[in-house]
């Protein structure tokens, strides 16, 4: 009966917490140095379709966790960069051949922590920041409450909003 009641419990809280839209009042380094954040992910980039909750965790120039939560946490997609060391898990397809990862998202995963550190070129036009790379734009509409960053290009859209997230800035 009790384990009954706990459970009921922290399914209530999940819902409640779930249930209330949360304002985010993020405050933008111009370039980031180390970044912790809780984030929205609407994705529909090449054969791939996805609206969820992920974790970022990115140290610049080459640190990079990203976790991608299914509908009840649990964990559907890691990545991890670290220095040379690579590993990625999704469902039953794992590698740690960062190459392979480039090919299947058609992204490389130190332009993916550059435009994360926003560490390219910017151009400013329509009220939005973005930065050029050759198969794809990244848009970044940070602070005033919208905080996200979109990957746009041919093969689809990746788009993370921020719900909260820490700096650490040297």
């Amino acid at each position: 009966m009790k384990r009954a009641a706990l459970v009921l419990s922290a399914f209530l809280l999940l819902t409640s917490c779930a249930s209330f839209p949360r304002k985010t009042d993020i405050a933008w380094p111009d370039k980031i140095e180390s970044l912790a954040a809780i984030c929205d992910l609407d994705m529909s980039w090449r054969d791939m379709k996805y609206s969820g909750s992920m974790s970022i965790k990115m140290k610049y120039p080459d640190r990079l966790q990203l976790e991608v939560y299914g509908s009840f946490g649990q964990t559907v997609v890691y990545l991890l960069k670290d220095g040379v060391g690579f590993s990625f898990v999704s469902g039953d397809e794992k590698f740690n051949d960062q190459e392979k990862f480039e090919e299947k998202f058609g992204i490389k995963v130190n332009d993916f922590i550059d435009d994360m550190a926003i560490r390219n070129p910017l151009t400013s036009g329509s009220g939005i920041t973005y930065a050029k790379r050759d198969n794809y734009v990244v848009a970044y509409e940070l602070g005033g409450g919208k905080d996200r960053m979109c990957w746009r290009g041919k093969d689809g859209n990746i788009c993370i909003r921020f719900l909260e997230a820490s700096f650490n800035e040297k």
